[in-house]
């Protein structure tokens, strides 16, 4: 009967490390469940909420992962498959027992990929901000200031924030409605990603599906595109430490800058005025941005930057918000993008306790505008222009 009890919960077991030191070293993995998790639970309480899920725990250097995720079959498509196999061989150079010809990714192989794509995704927005680790605080100091000057990068080492990004990837959308109502979230119309702020912790959390992402043939890659966009948002939410949500405009024209920048192809949303996620989008968004500014169909970047979510922006405003950013990005090999956003996402002196107003979001960004690229937002439309008409493609 013992050996019977061992079996019932080898699934807990990471079979390609098998819980070897210098295995799990290699690999990144810094520790299995049960995992510190929120401010008034642990892992083992998601455990007992939905046992029979099976969660597995994984920690690596910056994220807490859970995950359900289902065994997927290798994509037929031949572009895609050999995508997925040179992530398969870079994870078999640490972890021997990883096989890259297998039909299927199991369980433990899926939760090992997302795991090198989430640090992936944190190096990558490291880049972008032009920041590293000794730019942040190396522990957790608690409490936000009350004076927070202009020097401030955040409350610990975790791109500011004091303790690592939690990421749950939950198999059945139900599961991760019932986790944000038990977190305080209201019941929402119908399943959603989560995202969640544990502030005595100094943590943020990202909770999705892969019943969320519609994918009719790539469901292992459009999950990949779904997790790398959000986590990217959630890292510029986290910078300097969370305190207030960044203009739509910037959070989506981000996250599609650094998407786009790895695969031409793909493009996301968090939400769309008026989206139809039956429809293909078009993905010629270089080409499309030019024709909008040729047939005067752009509106006014001032306009676009006054909504405080991705619902005011249309497939035309996400389009222009992407090409914005790259605009941004072009100046002194980044820098100034890199000093805009650390502007915008500047800690707000607020009531205690009291977040700051959008509207105090929107002036900075203003101000930003100015101090880094020395322009108001008409001037800087002008200048958007004419770069997207002497660059972008007409086809």
């Amino acid at each position: 009967s013992q050996s019977k009890g061992k079996n019932k919960d080898a699934w807990r077991t990471d079979p390609y490390t098998e819980g070897d030191a210098a295995l799990m070293k290699r690999v990144g993995v810094v520790k299995y469940g049960p995992l510190l998790w929120a401010d008034d639970h642990d892992t083992a309480a998601i455990d007992a909420m939905i046992p029979e899920a099976r969660v597995l725990w994984m920690e690596t250097e910056h994220f807490r992962i859970g995950s359900t995720l289902p065994p997927v079959s290798m994509p037929r498509d031949a572009k895609a498959r050999r995508r997925l196999v040179d992530e398969l061989k870079e994870l078999k150079s640490q972890l021997p027992k990883v096989r890259t010809k297998s039909r299927k990714l199991d369980r433990w192989l899926r939760l090992h990929l997302f795991a090198k794509r989430l640090e992936a995704t944190y190096q990558n927005v490291a880049r972008v901000l032009q920041v590293d680790a000794g730019d942040f605080p190396s522990d957790y100091v608690g409490k936000l200031p009350l004076g927070r000057g202009p020097d401030f990068m955040g409350l610990g080492p975790h791109f500011g924030m004091g303790d690592k990004y939690c990421i749950l990837l939950l198999n059945k959308p139900s599961n991760l409605t019932r986790y944000g109502n038990k977190c305080g979230q209201p019941q929402p119309a119908q399943p959603c990603p989560i995202a969640l702020h544990f502030y005595e912790k100094g943590s943020l959390l990202f909770g999705t599906s892969p019943k969320l992402v519609p994918s009719r043939d790539l469901p292992d890659y459009r999950l990949r595109v779904h997790i790398e966009f959000n986590v990217s948002l959630l890292l510029l939410r986290g910078f300097r430490h969370y305190s207030h949500g960044l203009p739509a405009w910037l959070e989506e024209g981000f996250g599609n800058s650094l998407l786009r920048e790895r695969d031409p192809k793909q493009h996301i949303f968090s939400n769309m005025k008026n989206w139809d996620k039956e429809r293909a989008y078009p993905n010629k968004w270089a080409v499309n941005t030019r024709r909008l500014i040729k047939n005067e169909f752009a509106l006014p970047g001032k306009a676009v930057s006054r909504h405080a979510l991705a619902t005011g922006l249309t497939f035309n405003d996400h389009v222009c918000s992407w090409s914005r950013v790259d605009f941004m990005r072009t100046f002194d090999g980044g820098k100034r993008f890199a000093e805009f956003v650390r502007l915008v996402n500047a800690p707000m002196p607020a009531e205690s306790g009291k977040a700051p107003e959008f509207a105090d979001v929107l002036k900075a960004q203003d101000a930003a505008l100015q101090q880094v690229f020395g322009m108001n937002w008409e001037q800087f439309d002008e200048a958007w222009k004419t770069y997207v008409m002497a660059k972008y493609p007409r086809k």
